[in-house]
């Protein structure tokens, strides 16, 4: 787990803290048997880091689990047509979901550099070098997101609820 933080996370101690209080939360809400097993620990990190780091994406991910099956998708650029089995959702609304997925991770994704190339002329020097020395490490951070979902989440999974709730297997 230390690992996957390590490679999550911007060198900010700040970030760093928050981040590691708000899992601490969490893994205190969920102290479960199923947290005994290495790979559920594993996974409460990385959905703990796209709770914290991309909330509407989490947020989507909450009110209809099986969209992890959308960003997965988005994830390993695949056209193969999702079925998922939602009832709250339309064809448009699914398209709609993807393309906000899409967007909130197209600086990984896409490696289209010119339009992340943006001038910062009415910052200072100093502020400029932390805002894209911040986009770096955020593109570090998501990278290493998108590599570990397309490694451990398989295309038929949905959202565990024991991730998305309080839940009292003991």
């Amino acid at each position: 787990m230390a690992n996957d933080i390590e490679a999550l996370l911007e060198p900010n101690p700040r970030k760093v803290k928050n981040f590691l209080n708000s899992l601490c939360i969490n893994w205190q809400m969920l102290r479960c048997k199923a947290m005994k097993e290495a790979e559920n620990c594993r996974r409460l990190v990385m959905f703990q880091y796209l709770r914290v780091n991309h909330r509407p994406v989490w947020r989507l991910l909450e009110r209809e689990p099986v969209l992890l099956q959308l960003l997965l998708r988005v994830f390993t650029d695949s056209t193969d047509p999702v079925d998922i089995d939602s009832k709250s959702l339309s064809t448009d609304e699914l398209r709609l979901t993807r393309e906000i997925f899409s967007r909130s991770f197209a600086h990984v994704l896409k490696h289209d550099d010119a339009k992340d190339m943006k001038l910062h002329r009415s910052q200072s020097l100093d502020a400029a070098v932390d805002k894209a020395l911040e986009r770096l490490d955020r593109r570090r951070s998501d990278q290493y997101f998108v590599e570990w979902m397309k490694q451990n989440v398989s295309p038929n999974e949905s959202l565990p609820a024991m991730y998305l709730q309080i839940t009292d297997t003991d």
